[in-house]
């Protein structure tokens, strides 16, 4: 599996998802929604990887709980997000 640790970064009103990979040196992606970061990430590593790919998402800084929903094994955040 490869690690996808996602990042949210908040600038006056600009809200930007972005995301990199301990499994991939030098791999990052960035995207105004997450479901628009899941997308390109996924399609990227693949390229990369040269195949398809398993991925476990990290929220960084952030307490999850992992849950399988598809391809993605995800994890569920318990805390409120809010852009500071």
């Amino acid at each position: 599996m490869t690690e996808l640790t996602i990042h949210l970064e908040s600038v006056d009103d600009e809200v930007v998802w972005w995301a990199d990979s301990p499994d991939v040196p030098g791999f990052s992606a960035a995207a105004p929604s997450l479901v628009e970061l899941r997308e390109r990430a996924s399609a990227a590593l693949e390229e990369i990887l040269g195949g398809p790919v398993s991925i476990v998402e990290r929220l960084d800084g952030v307490p999850v709980e992992r849950r399988d929903v598809g391809h993605w094994d995800a994890r569920v955040v318990h805390a409120d997000l809010v852009p500071g």
